[in-house]
């Protein structure tokens, strides 16, 4: 039987509200440290990545770790119908978007091509299909974007399939608090 991108998304969002704030904050400290090593191996120069909101895998650490490192940060930001990125810094200002998500101001360097774009997800498949909120800004981003696309998530958020619509983008990894899955390109 198949279940649909809505009732997927009611079901996962149960299980992430059943992680208590302590398991979300150790699972996340396990991924974002994952990912640093990943980000390492493939030897990065420029990365995207989400600033958390809600129950997400928290990426404060990540951003900290990407700037000591001396790699470019991306940050999104919605305007109008679309995402765009701003390389951010430490003197970088965040406003609250409509959806309560704080967003780089700004225009320095803006809209690049990061080499990676970090996302986040409510539902992911063993075959790297994405379910996100339902507003479709990633999926329009990574048409324009050749970046590797990596999304964090805690393994509660494995679904046995997402529906697909030929507008979804695939991912090319995901990093739960259990290992890295890498799709073969090949």
């Amino acid at each position: 039987m198949s279940i649909d991108k809505g009732a997927l998304r009611v079901e996962i969002r149960s299980r992430l509200q059943a992680l208590s704030d302590g398991e979300r904050t150790q699972r996340s400290q396990h991924i974002v440290h994952s990912a640093q090593r990943f980000l390492q191996q493939k030897k990065v120069s420029s990365v995207c990545v989400y600033n958390s909101f809600g129950s997400e895998v928290q990426t404060g650490e990540l951003v900290r770790w990407l700037k000591d490192n001396g790699i470019e940060v991306y940050m999104p930001r919605i305007s109008g119908n679309t995402m765009e990125t701003v390389r951010i810094n430490d003197d970088t200002i965040f406003v609250r978007n409509f959806y309560g998500i704080d967003e780089p101001l700004g225009k320095d360097e803006y809209d690049a091509d990061p080499d990676v774009i970090v996302m986040p997800l409510l539902a992911f498949d063993d075959r790297f299909n994405r379910l996100g909120r339902g507003k479709g800004y990633y999926d329009a981003y990574q048409k324009k974007h050749s970046g590797y696309r990596l999304a964090l998530a805690y393994e509660c958020q494995r679904a046995d399939h997402i529906p697909c619509d030929e507008f979804d983008e695939i991912l090319d990894a995901v990093i739960t608090e259990t290992g890295i899955a890498e799709r073969n390109k090949g």
